[in-house]
C-alpha cells in the first residue's frame, strides 16, 4: 500500500461525499435508557445489532415512559413502518410496544398484500 492512499474510513453511516448510507450489519429496534435512577425513561431507537444499549444508534423513532399512569407510548408510524419494511428486527419490548400501536400488524398484512399481488402477476404468465 502506497502513503498516498487515504486508509480511513467513513464514520457514523456516512460514505466518503457526506451522505448517509444503508447500515451493512443487521439493524435491531430497541429501547434505550435514558432515565435517571429509579426513574426510567427509554427512547425507541434503530440501531446496528453490535451496538450497545445505551450506544451507538441510527434513529430514534419515539419514546416510551413506563412510570406514566397509564404508560405514555410516542412511536412516529412513519420512521417505524419505514425500518419494518427494510427489515429491522424489533427486541421483545420493542415488539410489544409496536403491537400496542398496531404496527406489527399493519406490516404483517402490507406483507401478505404484496405477497399475493406477486401470485397474482406470476400466475397468468404460466
Amino acid at each position: 500500500m502506497s502513503s498516498n492512499e487515504d486508509t480511513s474510513f467513513p464514520v457514523g453511516g456516512e460514505t466518503s461525499n457526506g451522505k448517509h448510507k444503508e447500515p451493512s450489519l443487521p439493524v435491531k429496534i430497541r429501547l434505550k435508557r435514558i432515565g435517571a435512577k429509579k426513574r426510567p425513561f427509554y427512547r425507541v431507537v434503530v440501531a446496528e445489532s453490535t451496538a450497545s444499549r445505551d450506544g451507538r444508534f441510527i434513529e430514534t423513532i419515539g419514546h416510551y415512559d413506563p412510570l406514566a399512569n397509564p404508560p405514555v407510548v410516542k412511536i412516529d408510524e412513519a420512521k417505524a413502518l419505514r425500518w419494518l419494511g427494510h427489515g429491522a428486527q424489533p427486541t421483545d419490548v420493542a415488539r410489544a410496544l409496536l403491537n400496542k400501536q398496531g404496527l406489527i400488524e399493519r406490516v404483517a398484512v402490507a406483507k401478505a398484500a404484496a405477497r399475493e399481488a406477486t401470485k397474482a402477476q406470476l400466475a397468468p404468465q404460466k
